[in-house]
């Protein structure tokens, strides 16, 4: 037969194992959401990679159409957007996107 501390004491721990399970439980459960969380902010990032060359595609023709027309509606949009555009490349300066044929990188997409 147990004495009545013993018997205290297994009581004791009896209760921080359950504690230590319902802690683990929880901590499991907050682990897979920051995980789901992760995985789709992982996936927005890869879908964005893929999506980078057609918006720098799409900048391109927008500038080069934009320079056949003389739209200076579209040039300043794209200026606000940090997209310099000059009407002639032999012009500007080396490092100049329009000289070397590369655009500079779009700014992210705010959801």
């Amino acid at each position: 037969m147990l004495s009545r501390t013993q018997y205290v004491i297994l009581c004791l721990l009896g209760l921080l194992a359950i504690g230590l399970v319902v802690a683990n439980g929880w901590m499991a459960t907050g682990n897979r959401a920051a995980q789901a969380e992760i995985s789709q902010r992982q996936q927005f990032l890869q879908q964005t990679a893929q999506l980078e060359v057609l918006y720098r595609d799409i900048a391109k023709a927008l500038a080069d159409l934009a320079l056949k027309s003389n739209d200076r509606a579209v040039l300043g949009m794209l200026a606000s957007q940090g997209i310099n555009v000059s009407p002639n490349p032999a012009l500007a300066s080396p490092s100049a996107p329009a000289a070397t044929g590369a655009m500079p990188p779009l700014p992210p997409v705010k959801r």
